[in-house]
């Protein structure tokens, strides 16, 4: 008698990358590019949950042509009727610096864009509460930039880097408005108070900036707010104003509540013979130069002062800039270990061998790097503005006058260099000069060389 016995099949389930943890989703996401994030977004649902987040955490966006405007306007409107994309971005990176005949010489064009694609933005700005709601939303329907750019970092309650180039920047009226709302009036508005941001660059064009004349907006502070940003690392800001500086609140800011160890400080002068305003002026003043570092904290220990003149018009000799006063208090810094600075700040234009590096220096400088900047100044038409005529030899005689005195002024010094610029033929000292040089160094035990100077 036969007998059949059933046959079992045990069928294996099929698994996929969608199975993984999480853990290891993001681990193995991570490794991967933006398009190829937003090729997992279009997969299942899983996987758009967890490659989402990838996408939108860094936002960067470039302005080349003024007629090709970056996705600000759909962007928002993805972020506004989905708001936890917007919680997703850490990074936001505006770019777009000099173009030539465009953003400088012509005001940017609005942003084509109608009130009835803005229903969800207008919703989100009348929800906010700011007492200037009616002015933002007028604005934002005629596609303005700026009150554009404000609605989205209105939305940004993550981020932590923020960097906006000039092109982006002919108005910052609205986005000081916003900035001053979410965080001087921390809780008052439905707006993020940023207080996750670390790194913020937002700078304007050095000089005449035809755009923003137009505009009338060459003078402002609409970026102080930001000095209020409780955990701010790294601050880099343009702030023009023909006065003193008003604070947007009665209280000063204070420093950020983070343990850290030095601060730098880099200043720039700048003089641009075809900006005519208050601030514009050929002078470079060191007693109030010398007046502002005196209040700067015990843990400053880097200064890095930087000056330049640009060509005006059709000219073709460089602007003349003259100095006064004197930075004899910089030797008082004495936390003070590496200072970058141009020669005519410590010595002036005219040679005069009668002046001594080490009056000027901290007491405790490590480092020192000396620059030619300003040196091209062209002072031949005005009598009263003296051009640069140190000799190379006399400015070694000055590093030698030091140097044979350095362990009784400077004890702490370790190394002097000087920045060249080859392309004008400074810098670059005779051979005779250089071997002099290195002579000097092995004598003394200081490292003394030569770098290109590191243009922005």
């Amino acid at each position: 008698m036969e007998s059949s016995l059933p046959i079992r099949l045990k069928l294996q389930k099929k698994t996929g990358i969608s199975s993984c943890p999480v853990e290891v989703l993001h681990l193995i996401f991570s490794l991967l590019s933006p398009a190829e994030w937003h090729s997992l977004c279009l997969v299942n649902q899983k996987l758009r949950e967890n490659a989402e987040p990838l996408l939108y955490s860094k936002i960067q966006w470039g302005w080349q042509d003024h007629k090709k405007p970056p996705p600000i306007i759909p962007f928002l409107q993805s972020v506004t009727k989905r708001p936890e994309l917007a919680s997703y971005v850490q990074s936001l990176k505006l770019e777009g610096r000099n173009r030539p005949r465009f953003g400088y010489w012509f005001p940017l064009f609005s942003l084509p864009v109608s009130e009835t694609e803005l229903e969800s933005e207008i919703a989100f700005i009348q929800s906010s509460g700011v007492p200037f709601s009616d002015l933002w939303i007028h604005e934002i329907c005629k596609g303005v930039t700026d009150a554009l750019l404000a609605l989205l970092l209105a939305q940004l309650s993550n981020l932590k880097f923020l960097d906006m180039q000039p092109v982006f920047l002919q108005r910052t009226t609205f986005i000081g408005m916003v900035l001053k709302s979410a965080i001087c009036d921390r809780g008052k508005y439905r707006l993020p108070d940023f207080h996750g941001l670390r790194d913020v660059s937002i700078i304007f064009r050095e000089g005449w900036d035809t755009a923003r004349v137009t505009e009338k907006f060459q003078e402002t502070a609409d970026l102080l707010p930001l000095f209020y940003l409780l955990n701010v690392e790294h601050l880099a800001l343009s702030i023009r104003s023909k006065s003193a500086y008003k604070w947007p609140t009665e209280d000063l800011p204070s420093p950020p509540d983070v343990e850290v160890a030095s601060f730098e400080l880099t200043w720039k002068w700048y003089y641009d013979y075809d900006l005519k305003d208050d601030l514009n002026k050929p002078v470079v003043d060191l007693d109030q130069i010398a007046t502002a570092l005196s209040l700067a904290p015990p843990n400053l220990t880097e200064i890095k002062i930087k000056a330049a003149v640009e060509l005006g018009g059709h000219d073709i000799d460089y602007p003349g800039v003259c100095v006064k006063g004197s930075l004899q208090q910089l030797a008082n810094l004495h936390q003070v270990k590496r200072l970058q600075i141009p020669f005519a700040f410590l010595v002036g234009f005219a040679e005069d061998t009668t002046k001594r590096l080490h009056d000027f220096l901290p007491r405790n400088i490590e480092f020192l790097t000396l620059t030619y900047d300003l040196t091209e100044q062209d002072g031949q038409y005005d009598t009263d503005i003296p051009e640069w005529d140190w000799e190379d030899e006399a400015i070694f005689e000055l590093l030698q006058s030091w140097l044979k005195v350095w362990e009784s002024c400077t004890p702490c010094l370790r190394g002097i260099r000087i920045f060249q610029y080859p392309e004008n033929d400074l810098g670059e000292w005779e051979p005779y000069l250089v071997d002099r040089l290195k002579l000097l160094s092995l004598q003394t035990g200081i490292q003394i060389d030569f770098a290109l100077d590191e243009k922005e």
